[in-house]
C-alpha cells in the first residue's frame, strides 16, 4: 500500500464514485482506495449515485451493472446525457461476460468493462489509465490556452516595436540636418531595435509551432477516437489512423502490427515499394506485444540486416480490455531530443489505447455480424420445420387415409382426403417457394432495395392473387448495405406473417427516407391479433424482426387488434453520409 502512494502522491486529488448494490463489495473497494488517498464516494444503487453526482462531481465512476430497478446500463446512459457528467469515465464492474452485454455496456457510454471476481490491482489499473487520459486531455487543453495568451502578449509587443521604431525613424529624418553626427547613434539604435524585432519575431514563431504541435496531437487523438464510429475496412481505418499518428508525431514510417495467430501487419505508411515486412521486419513489435511496455531504439536496421531507414524507432502497446491487440510503432526523421521525449511516448500511447478501441469495436462488431448470420439460419430452420414440414406430415397422413377409404370401398371419403391433400400440398408449395426466395434476394443486389421490394410485391400478388401496393418517397434512394439488407428482411418477415398467419387479401408497403429517419410500414386487412400475446403463430417472426431493428438502432411498434388488420412500423436514424447528402 505504501508503494502505491509513493508511486502515485497525487491520488488524494481524484474522486472515485462507487455503485454497487453489495455492501461487501463497496466496503472491498472503499478500503482499498481510500488507502492510495482517492476521495471515495458510494452509492448502493442508480438513483442514490445520479443524485450524488449533482453535487460533487466524481473524476471517475466505478458501476455495476446489475442492481434492483435501475440496472448499470441505464444509469450509464443518464450519466451521458447529462452535460454536466456525460465527460466522466464510467467502468462498469459485472459478472457477466458475453459478447452482447459487453456491446451493450460500451452503447451505453461506457468507457471500459470489468468482470466480477475483479482482482484489485487490476480495477486500479484500468482508473489509472482513464485517469491519465483524462488529465492529458485537460494538460493539453490548459497548454494550449496558454501558448495562445503568449502569442497574443508576443504580437502585442512587437506592435508595440514597430510603433517605436517608427516613431524614431521618424525623429531621425527630421533631425538629419541638424544632427548629423548623433544620426550615427540613432541609427545604432535603430539596428538594435531591429534585432530586438527579429528576436522578438523568432518567439513568436516558435510559440506558434508549438501550440501547432500541440494543436495536431489533439487532433490526432480526436480523429482516432471518431474513426469508431465509421463503417470502414478494418486496413482503412488503420491507415488513417497510423496518418494521423504520423502527423501529430512527426514521424515519417510508421506501422501497425496485430495479434492474431501470429503478429501480423496490419497496416503501414511511408515505406519504400509498400514493403515494411522486409524494411522494418516483425520483431520490434512481437517485442512489445510480448513485453507489454513501450520500446525506443536508435539505428534500427532492416531484417535483411541492411541498415535502416530511420534513425530513430519508436513503439508501444495497442490495448483494449487489459488485453495486448496489438503494437504501433514509428520511425522519426531526427533522433534528436526523441530519448528524452516522455510526451511522445505519452501520445503514442493514448493514440494507441484509442486504436485499441477502435480495433476490439471492430472485432465486437464482427462476432455480433457471425452471431446475426447464425441466428437467421437458425430462424429459417424454425420456419422449415413449423411450416413445409408439418404440412408434408399432413399430406402423408391424408394419402395413408385416402388409400384406406379406397380400399374399403369408400370413394367419397377418399374423394375428400385427395382434396385435402391437394389443398395441403399447394400451402406446402407456396410456402416452401417464400422460404427459397428468402435464401436467395438477388434482386436486392440488382435491383436496389424499392426494385426489390417491388418485385418481391408483383410475384406475392401474381402467384397469391393479394393485392399489393408499394409507396415511396423517391425512386433514387442509396443506402449503406446493410441498412439495405435489414430493411427488405423485416419487410420480407411482415409480408410473409401476412400471407401465412393473416389470411390477408390486401398488403400496402410504405418506405420514406428523410434527412433525419427512415420509416417503413408494412400494413394488411387480415384477422389481427393481441400484440401483448406472442405465442400466435409469427411470433417468432415479431421477435427476429425486433432484432433486426435492434441491430440498427431502430425500434420496431406493432399496432394490431382481432379482426381489424395488422401494422409493422419501423423507424430508425438516417446514417450520417446521408444525412450530409440531403443537407
Amino acid at each position: 500500500m505504501s508503494e502505491h502512494n509513493a508511486a502515485h502522491p497525487n491520488f488524494q486529488d481524484h474522486t472515485v464514485l462507487i455503485v454497487d448494490d453489495t455492501p461487501a463489495n463497496l466496503e472491498t473497494l472503499y478500503s482499498y482506495f481510500e488507502s492510495l488517498g482517492f476521495e471515495i464516494m458510494m452509492a448502493q444503487n442508480g438513483p442514490s449515485a445520479l443524485k450524488r453526482v449533482e453535487y460533487v462531481k466524481p473524476d471517475i465512476i466505478l458501476l455495476d451493472v446489475i442492481m434492483p430497478g435501475m440496472d448499470g446500463f441505464e444509469t450509464c446512459r443518464r450519466l451521458k446525457a447529462n452535460d454536466a457528467t456525460k465527460n466522466i469515465p464510467v467502468i462498469f464492474m459485472t459478472a457477466l461476460t458475453d459478447t452482447i452485454h459487453k456491446v451493450k455496456g460500451f452503447q451505453a457510454g461506457a468507457a471500459d468493462y470489468i468482470t466480477k471476481p475483479f482482482q484489485i490491482e487490476e480495477v486500479l489499473a484500468r482508473i489509472q489509465t482513464h485517469l491519465a487520459l483524462r488529465d492529458l486531455q485537460t494538460q493539453l487543453e490548459t497548454q494550449n490556452a496558454r501558448l495562445q495568451a503568449e502569442i497574443r502578449e508576443r504580437q502585442t509587443t512587437a506592435a508595440a516595436l514597430q510603433q517605436a521604431n517608427d516613431e524614431l525613424e521618424l525623429r531621425v529624418g527630421k533631425r538629419t540636418a541638424e544632427l548629423a553626427q548623433a544620426n550615427i547613434s540613432l541609427e545604432a539604435e535603430i539596428l538594435e531595435r531591429r534585432q530586438a524585432e527579429a528576436e522578438s519575431l523568432k518567439l513568436a514563431t516558435e510559440l506558434a509551432q508549438r501550440v501547432q504541435n500541440r494543436t495536431n496531437e489533439l487532433a490526432a487523438l480526436y480523429e482516432v477516437t471518431a474513426l469508431a464510429g465509421e463503417s470502414l475496412a478494418l486496413e482503412t481505418i488503420l491507415i488513417r489512423a497510423l496518418k494521423s499518428v504520423l502527423a501529430a508525431a512527426h514521424g515519417k514510417q510508421g506501422t501497425i502490427h496485430l495479434v492474431e495467430e501470429t503478429v501480423a501487419l496490419a497496416a503501414q505508411v511511408g515505406f519504400v515499394g509498400g514493403d515494411a515486412a522486409r524494411q522494418f521486419g516483425d520483431k520490434p513489435a512481437a517485442w512489445i506485444i510480448a513485453h507489454n511496455e513501450p520500446l525506443a531504439q536508435i539505428d534500427m536496421a532492416t531484417s535483411d540486416g541492411r541498415p535502416g531507414l530511420s534513425n530513430w524507432y519508436m513503439g508501444v502497446p495497442i490495448r483494449a480490455g487489459g488485453r495486448v491487440l496489438g503494437a504501433l510503432s514509428i520511425c522519426l526523421a531526427s533522433a534528436d531530443n526523441a530519448s528524452g521525449d516522455p510526451d511522445r511516448i505519452s501520445l503514442l500511447v493514448a493514440i494507441a489505447d484509442h486504436i485499441g478501441v477502435v480495433v476490439e469495436s471492430i472485432q465486437l462488431r464482427r462476432k455480433a455480424e457471425q452471431a446475426a448470420t447464425l441466428e437467421e439460419r437458425s430462424r429459417l430452420a424454425r420456419e422449415l420445420h413449423d411450416s413445409v414440414t408439418q404440412l408434408m406430415y399432413s399430406i402423408n397422413l391424408f394419402a395413408k387415409a385416402g388409400k384406406d377409404a379406397y380400399r374399403l370401398d369408400n370413394p367419397t371419403q377418399g374423394e375428400k382426403y385427395l382434396t385435402r391433400l391437394e389443398d395441403t400440398a399447394r400451402q406446402a408449395l407456396k410456402e416452401l417457394r417464400l422460404l427459397l426466395f428468402e435464401l436467395r434476394p438477388p434482386e436486392l443486389e440488382q435491383e436496389g432495395l424499392v426494385g426489390a421490394l417491388q418485385l418481391r410485391l408483383d410475384a406475392v400478388e401474381g402467384r397469391s392473387g393479394v393485392k399489393t401496393q408499394l409507396l415511396v418517397n423517391s425512386a433514387e434512394i442509396a443506402l449503406p448495405d446493410d441498412y439495405e439488407k435489414a430493411l427488405y428482411a423485416i419487410a420480407q418477415e411482415a409480408l410473409n406473417n401476412a400471407l401465412k398467419h393473416a389470411n390477408a387479401t390486401a398488403v400496402t408497403i410504405q418506405l420514406a427516407i428523410n434527412p433525419a429517419t427512415i420509416d417503413l410500414v408494412v400494413t394488411d386487412d387480415g384477422l389481427g391479433f393481441d400484440p401483448n400475446n406472442t405465442s400466435h403463430r409469427g411470433g417468432l417472426g415479431l421477435i427476429t424482426m425486433r432484432e433486426r431493428a435492434d441491430t440498427l438502432g431502430g425500434t420496431l411498434q406493432v399496432c394490431s387488434m382481432p379482426e381489424q388488420g395488422t401494422s409493422i412500423q419501423l423507424t430508425m436514424t438516417t446514417p450520417e453520409p446521408l444525412k450530409e447528402r440531403a443537407l
